[in-house]
């Protein structure tokens, strides 16, 4: 298999759960890495140490906005212009956020069905998504730290080994948000995940970008700059 279709395939099966009508196969699969738990996990308090701490997957909640309920589109992601570009990317539900396009980056296609963003420097294998929620959709007792922690529990459920950096907090965008890196395996490799919440008055924005762990180091400050260009509109 291609390694950038290779990569895309990993980050859908961390995306994936037992859903309604899904095939007895992937719900074997969904079972064995998830459990049957429908439990929500619990919130617990941030990590001190700046050191990378080992977790264990626990269950999920339906709230908030879970992207690991998106089937995945189960194609490579498409470049719709067919060539990278510079500018912005803008959030294909009502225009309500946007990222910067840096240089050798495009907006794409197939990443995650349900994003409202989808951008990817094919060149150096680096991905971003964006998913978008409502607070009126939510509970009235949310708020950022728990919201980080259900969606982050979302994500690492299928993956394994898996270890958190201690929590960042910085301001994207004018709002407030927190932000953890991930380490994980997936398919026998190393996979490194940024993903960051920006929490704003009326939205919980949901960012995730990924390459593989041997290219996270090198280019390490441009995921980030893609992350800090985030605007809600």
């Amino acid at each position: 298999m291609p390694f950038r279709l290779r990569m895309k395939s990993l980050f859908f099966l961390a995306f994936l759960v037992v859903l309604t009508g899904c095939e007895s196969q992937i719900k074997q699969v969904i079972q064995k890495l998830a459990g049957s738990d429908p439990t929500p996990p619990p919130v617990q308090a941030p990590a001190s140490t700046s050191q990378p701490t080992a977790v264990q997957p626990q269950g999920s909640s339906t709230s908030p906005q879970d992207p690991s309920t998106f089937m995945p589109v189960g194609q490579p992601a498409t470049n719709p212009s067919g060539f990278p570009s510079v500018g912005t990317a803008r959030s294909t539900i009502d225009n309500r956020s946007q990222v910067e396009l840096k240089s050798g980056w495009a907006v794409t296609t197939g990443l995650n069905d349900k994003a409202d963003i989808q951008i990817e420097n094919v060149t150096k294998n680096l991905y971003f998504i964006s998913l978008s929620e409502a607070k009126a959709n939510l509970e009235k007792s949310m708020f950022l730290e728990k919201y980080s922690e259900l969606t982050r529990q979302n994500l690492i459920r299928p993956l394994t080994d898996v270890r958190y950096s201690a929590p960042v907090y910085k301001t994207i965008g004018g709002y407030k948000a927190l932000q953890y890196e991930i380490t994980a395996k997936s398919d026998n490799l190393d996979i490194w995940y940024f993903h960051t919440i920006v929490e704003t008055p009326t939205n919980y924005h949901q960012l995730i970008s990924w390459t593989l762990k041997d290219t996270f180091s090198p280019n390490r400050t441009e995921l980030e700059s893609v992350i800090d260009s985030f605007k809600e509109l």
